[in-house]
């Protein structure tokens, strides 16, 4: 049977609270305000793990009690996240604007897109980056559109074309901040399973500055959530909150989303996301969904994957082989193997001399 991997999410107990704010949670509110220190380590815990929003509604619902110095902090933090907001969405309009003016079709993900469709109120999930699905064919076209506006790219090709082929997409970056293109949701091999043309199949619409958007159909959108959860990045509880929050949508159909989730090969991860979610947040299993994560009973490969995916904790000389493994042709296996022993200068780091073996012997296994 499925369980949930055995690291967790370090929160002190009011942030842990704030985060499962308007769940259905055991945990259970302060009866008063918490202490200075108290509140001190809340608002780093809030600040590290992205819980700004959460903890702003929860103070002007009236839901966590505070004094009134620290309703003035929330509502300064409330001002800021505003002004974020609104600078994001201006943001984003002109990325996608600029990219469909090229003629090249794209999807949004995460930030403005789950914030609008899948939460509450929308400054609930503070925003990030630009995140934007586009096909494998556009990843130069797009780039373009990008370097004429001033941006630089990031994460440069080991060889070319190595993105389209094998990699997860590119990063550009100006004085604006980060647009990460994505032909997959995640690299690694519990990313590389997956046909990115399926993650063309389903779409949703929403609306950001009297702009209509697209993003993902609602079950893609629960497995990004779960994969961005517990493959590689950083070790934020927001994630946490994301798969709670699509997990309990009334619009989600769980016999479709297994479906999905099986031509995924992503059962494994959505089972253990929803377990850690429910962990993390003491959140109630009887649902279909959450009998279903803890019957499921992942394969030993699917176990490994994770571990070797462990966000802040991956084994990165494994991550190659592992996605190496999971690569769905010969000529991208062969494409990983040379970007790994000749890549170009400037891009990943000289292989040492284990990494060269490493990728000799795959080369002549492929």
């Amino acid at each position: 049977m499925a369980r949930p991997p055995r690291w967790h999410h370090t929160l002190g107990p009011e942030a842990r609270w704030v985060l499962a704010h308007g769940c259905a949670t055991g945990l259970v509110a302060p009866a008063q305000p918490v202490a200075p220190d108290r509140w001190a380590q809340l608002l780093v815990d809030a600040g590290t793990h992205r819980l700004e929003g959460l903890l702003v509604h929860a103070v002007a619902t009236g839901a966590l009690p505070v004094t009134a110095a620290q309703a003035e902090d929330a509502a300064h933090i409330e001002i800021d996240l505003t002004h974020a907001r609104v600078w994001q969405e201006q943001r984003l309009v002109d990325v996608v604007d600029r990219v469909g003016a090229a003629g090249v079709e794209v999807r949004v993900l995460k930030g403005l897109a789950l914030a609008t469709l899948d939460y509450p109120d929308p400054q609930m999930r503070p925003t990030g980056d630009v995140d934007l699905l586009v096909r494998a064919a556009d990843l130069d076209r797009v780039g373009a559109v990008l370097a004429a506006r001033g941006a630089t790219r990031t994460d440069p090709d080991p060889r070319p074309g190595y993105a389209a082929v094998v990699g997860k997409g590119a990063t550009w970056a100006d004085d604006r901040g980060e647009v990460d293109l994505h032909r997959l949701l995640v690299w690694g091999p519990l990313g590389v399973r997956l046909d990115p043309d399926l993650l063309w199949s389903e779409v949703r619409t929403f609306t950001v500055a009297d702009r209509s958007l697209t993003t993902l159909g609602l079950d893609d959108t629960v497995l990004h959530a779960c994969a961005h959860l517990l493959v590689l990045g950083t070790r934020r509880a927001l994630q946490l909150r994301d798969v709670a929050e699509l997990v309990a949508s009334p619009d989600l159909d769980t016999g479709r989303l297994l479906g999905r989730a099986r031509a995924w090969g992503a059962e494994a991860l959505l089972a253990t996301a929803v377990l850690l979610a429910a962990r993390e947040l003491d959140l109630r299993l009887d649902t279909e969904l959450g009998r279903w994560a803890v019957g499921f009973p992942p394969t030993w490969r699917d176990r490994l994957w994770l571990r070797v995916e462990r966000p802040a904790q991956p084994l990165w000389g494994l991550e190659a082989a592992a996605t190496f493994a999971e690569l769905p042709t010969r000529h991208a296996r062969a494409e990983l193997v040379r970007a790994t022993l000749r890549p170009d200068p400037g891009t990943w780091p000289t292989p040492s001399a284990r990494a060269r073996s490493l990728g000799r012997h795959l080369l002549a296994g492929r």
